[in-house]
């Protein structure tokens, strides 16, 4: 959550001088995931996730998957025609071997008023793969955000 006053503001009087929640908000929640590739830009959130060896990475070759098809299924083909990976293997192993994390939305907005709003807090998940210990993880995203909020 971030907070910048003890009440919603006019914003036709006071903005431009007062720090906005919501300015805050989408500045941190835009350090965590990196837009067209999906990699996660928390320091030290990788370094749990064990390293892929060859014997795994022959495991994802004879699954049949087209990534034609899953645009399709996904319904993103009309939208963008667009994933994240390029290729079978590495579109597989983000969605079923390596963390993601995905933003949900901005709450304590009313965006039917034009005013700045005294807070807001973001909503995102983690999905953590084995050998992550989500205590680890809470502390490293925690650090990751205060030191983003402090620049």
């Amino acid at each position: 959550t971030v907070k910048c006053a003890e009440q919603d503001l006019h914003s036709g009087v006071l903005g431009g001088s007062v720090h906005e929640a919501m300015n805050d908000m989408v500045k941190l929640l835009s350090t965590l995931v990196e837009s067209g590739t999906g990699k996660i830009c928390i320091d030290g959130i990788m370094d749990d996730v064990r390293t892929v060896t060859k014997e795994e990475e022959d495991l994802y070759t004879d699954i049949d998957f087209d990534l034609e098809e899953f645009k399709h299924e996904t319904r993103v083909k009309t939208v963008s025609d667009s994933l994240l990976k390029k290729d079978k293997m590495s579109l597989l192993m983000g969605r079923w071997r390596f963390p993601s994390l995905s933003i949900h939305g901005i709450v304590g907005a009313d965006a039917s008023k034009t005013c700045i709003s005294a807070h807001c807090t973001g909503k995102f998940s983690i999905r953590l793969v084995p050998d992550q210990d989500p205590e680890k993880v809470k502390k490293v995203v925690t650090a990751h955000l205060e030191k983003e909020f402090a620049k």
